[in-house]
Parts: structure tokens; sequence; C-alpha cells
């Protein structure tokens, strides 16, 4: 019985039995989270898949949604091949493969649908903050696309103390769970410590705060004398300001530490190896003297669970506690014993945490490990190998190098405060060394995605200038200098436009093929800031070519809608939504759907372009990726005042215009505005606007 917890079950109850949609419960550490999700599991009539997020496994790529889907992976033969060799592959099931996570979250979803044929699916996800950032985007992305298939997916996530900030539950509804009432703790506490006087129970009630955890933990920490109430005030609790979860935490501790050395050893490998299975658990703990065996006591303590798939720990202080309760000593030797027990990928990371001082071996492995999670489609996972990889590296290059890496990475996942923080620690390493042009180019170039972010476009193409002139790799100066003429033209209305046009074409290196490409597209920008109001169009149509890099391929495709002949226009930004689409690269998506979008209102086929924008939408909120929401959102706004839906309208143009002016970036704004120009001017000033090369 849940005490307390009538509305709570009910609201989630509700959402088990329609069988269709997500919910997040959040709350501090102790509060009853786990408690209302195995509630749910005890009483669903559906298939059950669940996972806990661990705190050590959060930069292994995918780790929790194997543990998740690991029960039905033989259903994957189900979904369309390249959704199945993507999540084959993000899983380490099958050939490594370029995924892109996001398609692995689109197979994620197929594969549950999939499952719903046969009745419904209850999805339960605790600890959700330390889910590795491959496994949450993969379930979110699922869980957001939930409407009418029968499929829940409940999420538990702590208030605070998470990685890289809070759970990112964008969209989804949530539950907040509140400290219980004095009659819920009070019936709570006389269940689980029936015999306590009336004096200590008032006291255990008083510091407990209504916290289920402390109310039947704190008891459990009390001496025989205290609990007769024969010592007053109760000395474990008096003077102490310390929240109630602490003093849980340090019950835990106290009573760990009272174990015999096996069974810390037993408790301290499993605590830092949590999924590695019971077969990596008993090799380990025997090269430190211990067997599964010795679990025992910490069992009969309620602390831990041991079962044929591992060992679950009573609640995630536990595991916590376990590591404060051993010295780096310990800590150590049970790396030492992973490490030659693990898994590749683990094994690297208990390797990283033996090493104290720079060793290029274990660097060496790690960004091995970096490049294999790149080609699961894991980006948060290549983030943290890289900067680990950097941090152990004696050469301070290739620290440069490294670093720079595990910024692009960690943008690529959408976390931009942590890649400012590896770019300054980039840039503090590159002050010791002189670096090479390519060094120069790639670390210019992650510093102007962050300006841009930051709402500094034009410093972004400064940066990306000083970065093409260092470099003397052709693909790498094209990419370079391609986004620079783009972020010049789209930036806000600035004194320097001009002067950073002119100065991206002078550049330019002559040529033919892409290099032509560039030249003309970075012309035409300039021209365009002069006032011309036609642009110089590439000769040819647009194709597909691998080597050229994709920033100049949009371009390519962008421009070529301008001045094409209406049946001819949806060709080549078609062909792009659909390679992207076909290739997995949904984080590119957004981009490529603004283009096709323009050419659909273009070509005036707006009930294809609101379908278009409405994707993008949705896509580039789950990629994080403002700039082009922003952009999105213009052209809705656009498609919304055609349509008459003026409340439509002014959302969308809002967020347009708020995102281009917290970025200093024009296309969205621009987009936003057209509607009022389309009822004062007509559409042939619209037209010309939506093209973007006039009307700025």
């Amino acid at each position: 019985m849940l005490h307390g917890r009538q509305a709570e079950q009910s609201v989630i109850a509700e959402l088990v039995e329609g069988r269709c949609g997500a919910l997040v419960v959040r709350g501090e550490a102790g509060i009853g989270k786990s408690a209302l999700l195995e509630c749910s599991a005890a009483g669903a009539r559906a298939q059950v898949l669940r996972v806990s997020g661990v705190e050590s496994e959060a930069d292994l790529p995918f780790a929790a949604l194997h543990l998740l889907l690991r029960p039905v992976l033989e259903h994957v033969e189900a979904l369309p091949r390249q959704q199945a060799e993507a999540l084959r592959g993000a899983l380490g099931l099958g050939g490594a493969t370029r995924g892109d996570r996001f398609l692995v979250g689109l197979a994620t979803l197929n594969l549950l649908v999939e499952l719903s044929a046969a009745g419904p699916v209850l999805c339960l996800v605790d600890d959700a903050q330390w889910l590795d950032g491959e496994s949450a985007d993969a379930l979110l992305f699922a869980a957001r696309r939930l409407h009418a298939e029968p499929v829940a997916v409940l999420f538990a996530a702590r208030d605070g103390d998470v990685r890289d900030g809070d759970f990112p539950a964008r969209g989804l509804p949530e539950l907040r769970l509140r400290e219980l009432d004095a009659e819920a703790a009070g019936n709570l506490l006389a269940e689980q410590a029936a015999d306590l006087p009336p004096t200590v129970r008032d006291q255990v009630m008083a510091e407990a705060g209504g916290n289920p955890l402390a109310l039947i933990e704190l008891p459990r920490m009390l001496t025989p004398e205290q609990r007769k109430g024969a010592m007053a005030p109760l000395t474990f609790f008096a003077g102490t300001a310390q929240p109630v979860t602490d003093r849980v935490l340090t019950g835990f501790r106290v009573r760990i530490s009272t174990f015999p050395a096996a069974t810390r050893s037993c408790l301290l490998v499993a605590a830092l190896d949590h999924h590695g299975g019971l077969e990596v658990l008993a090799r380990a703990v025997s090269r430190l003297g211990a067997s599964l065996v010795d679990f025992a006591e910490a069992e009969r303590a309620g602390l831990v669970r041991v079962g044929p798939d591992g060992v679950a720990f009573h609640h995630p202080l536990v595991r916590t506690a376990v590591l404060l309760a051993c010295d780096i000593g310990d800590r150590m030797a049970a790396h030492q014993a992973l490490a030659e027990t693990a898994d590749d990928d683990r094994r690297a990371w208990h390797r990283a945490a033996l090493t104290l001082q720079p060793d290029e071996e274990v660097a060496g492995e790690l960004e091995n490990l970096a490049l294999l999670a790149l080609r699961r489609g894991g980006q948060t996972a290549v983030s943290a190998a890289y900067a680990r990889a950097a941090e152990l590296s004696p050469d301070p290059g290739r620290a440069v190098r490294r670093w720079t890496a595990a910024a692009q990475a960690a943008i690529e996942a959408g976390l931009w405060q942590r890649a400012g923080e590896l770019v300054t620690r980039a840039r503090q390493r590159a002050e010791t060394v002189t670096l090479t042009g390519s060094a120069q180019a790639e670390l210019a170039y992650v510093r102007a995605k962050l300006e841009v972010e930051a709402g500094r476009p034009l410093d972004g193409v400064r940066l990306l200038h000083d970065g093409a002139e260092a470099t003397d790799d052709l693909p790498s100066k094209l990419s370079l200098l391609a986004m620079a003429g783009y972020y010049t033209w789209a930036s806000a209305t600035h004194p320097d436009q001009l002067a950073l046009a002119r100065r991206t074409e002078e550049l330019c290196p002559d040529g033919e093929g892409q290099v032509e490409a560039v030249r003309t597209v970075n012309h035409s920008f300039r021209r365009v800031l002069e006032g011309d109001a036609t642009p110089t169009l590439l000769s040819g149509r647009p194709g597909r070519d691998d080597h050229i890099p994709y920033e100049l391929r949009c371009l390519q495709v962008f421009q070529g809608i301008v001045g094409k002949d209406i049946a001819g226009m949806l060709d080549a930004p078609t062909a792009l939504v659909e390679e992207c689409r076909v290739e997995g690269r949904l984080g590119r998506l957004p981009q490529a759907m603004v283009i096709l979008a323009i050419a659909e209102v273009l070509g005036g086929r707006h009930p294809s372009a609101r379908a278009t924008v409405t994707t993008g939408l949705a896509l580039a909120s789950d990629v994080g990726q403002p700039m082009w929401r922003g952009y999105l959102a213009g052209i809705h706004a656009w498609l919304s005042a055609v349509a008459g839906a003026q409340e439509e309208c002014e959302a969308m143009a809002e967020q347009a215009i708020r995102d281009a002016d917290h970025r200093r970036w024009m296309p969205g704004a621009g987009w936003g505005s057209v509607p009022v120009r389309f009822w004062t001017s007509g559409w042939a000033a619209t037209k010309r606007c939506l093209t973007g090369w006039t009307g700025r």
C-alpha cells in the first residue's frame, strides 16, 4: 500500500489504463517515485519493460536503451531495414553503422508500436536523470510521438543533483511528488516501526519531513536505547542541519561500513559496473578474494537484491553510500578487477579511472572508444570519451585536437554549455603549443558554432575567416567559407556585414567544381548585402556528391530554388530531405526541411509546406537547433496568416522573432513579419521577401 499517494496513483492509472502517452514523475530523492513505478507495474495488464539510469553508466552510449529492450530484441527484424540496422548498430548487436541517434529514436518508437500489436506495452524508466544521453534522446523521441498506440511510458527523475541540468522532458506532462501529509506519514511510520514510543515516533516524524524513504530508514538507524526513548534527545539527529536525504545516506554508509571486507568489495564492484551481469561480477569479485555468496549479508540487510540479471540496489542512495564507505585504495582495486573482466566499452573507462597521470596508451583507447561511439550515433558518449582522452594526453597538440572533438560532439548532442567548457580547455592547452593549420581550423569551426548559438553570428564569421586562412585542406576551407557567407547574410543588420561578406569572397580560392560553387554563392551573398536584388545563380542543378561538405550542399540547393520554374524548384530540396532520411541523418533534417518548405511555399503547395514545417519544428526542438526552429516558426507564421489562423500566426511569429532577437538571426524574424507585409504590400513584395534575397 502506498500511503498518501491516491491522487498520484489515479493520474498514473489513467495513463496506464488509457494505454497511450507518457508522463514524467519528479521529486527529491526518497520521495516515492520508484514506489509509484513499482505499483503501476504490479497493476498493469500489459507487457512491462523497465530500466533504471545509473550514474556510472551515463557515458556508455545506448546502455540504458539496450537494457530496456533486451527482452524484446527478437522483434527488431520486423522494423524497416534501415531502422533495424540503426538500432542493432546503436546497441552493439551488429556491424557498426553511421547511425543518427534520432533514427534510433524512430526505430525505438516503431519497435514499441510493433510490440503493442500483441497487447499493451508499459515502459518504466527510473532515475531518468542518469540515463546516458543517447538513450534519453531515443526514449524521449519515441515518447513525444505516442498518439493512438497502446503504449505508455513512465519516467521518474530526481530534482537537483543531476548531470548537465534537469532531465530534458520538454513537451511531456509532469507529475511532481510532494512530501506526505502528517496522517499518511504517521501511517507509514506505524507500518514500518510500530514499536516506537510516541516521543521517538514524533521526533522521527519531524526529522523525516514527510519523506517516505526517511520514514522507513531513520528508525533503522536508531540504537536500541534510542528506540526505547531512553536517550533524549536522540543524539543521532540532534544538532544537525543536514537535509534528510543526506542523513539517510549517512545511515546507509554507517551500515555498509560494518559489513565484512568481502561484502564491501562485492558491493563496490556492483556499484562501479552495475549492469555488467552476474558473470562479469563473479569474475571481478573473485580477483578481490570474494564471491557472489558474500553479497548475502547486504541482501539480509535489505540493501541489495541479487538475481539472474545482476544486482539491484534498494535505492540509488545505497550505491552512493557504497562509494563513500570505501576508500580510494578499495575503489582502485575494484576498477582494476573490472578492467580485467568487463567488455571493451567499460574496460577503457575502468582503465581511465586507474590512470592518474598522462598516458597516451589509455588516451588512445578512449579515442578509439569515441570513434566507435560515433559510428553508433552516440554523440554524448563521443564527447565524454574524447574529453577524458584529452585529460590523459601527454602531447599538447593531441590534447587540443581531442578537446576540440569533444566540444564538437557536445554541440551535436545539444550540450551547448558543456561545449563551451570544453572549448575553454582546448584554448588553454593551445596556448602551450603551435597548432597545425587543420587543428586551428577545427577549433575555429567549433568556436564559431558557439558564437552563433550565443547570438554573435558575425563574431563567428570572423573565427571562420581565421580558420580558413590557417588551413591548406581544401574541403575544410570551403566548408568554413560556405558557413561564413551564410552566417553573414543571415545575421541581423549590422555595419560590419558588407565588409565581412567581401572578406569571405576574397578568401575563396580560384578553381572549378566545389570551389566555383563556394565563390558563386558568396558572390551572391555579397551582392544581396550591397542591395542587388538579382542573385548570381549556379550553373546546372545541384546534385548528390558525398565529397561536398553538407553546409555547402544546403547552400547550393537553397540558392537553386530562386528563379527556378515551379515544376523544377522542388526536385533538389526534396532529394536533400529524402537523402537525410534514408541515411538516418535526422539531426540535419530541420535545415533541409527549411529549404523544402520555402520551395513548397513558392510553388504554392501550402498544405505540403505546413506538413513539412510541423515535422521540422518537432525535430528542431528534439535535436536542440533553435536557429532552425525559429526559421521554421517564421514560415509557420506566414502559412497560418495565409490560412486565416490569426492566433496561431501570432504565436508562431512571436516564437520566430524571440529566437531571432536572442541570436541576432534574420531569417526567422523576416518570415515572422511577412504576414504584415502580405496584408499591406500584396503578393509581389511578399514573394521577394520570401526568397530571402531582398526585403531585408
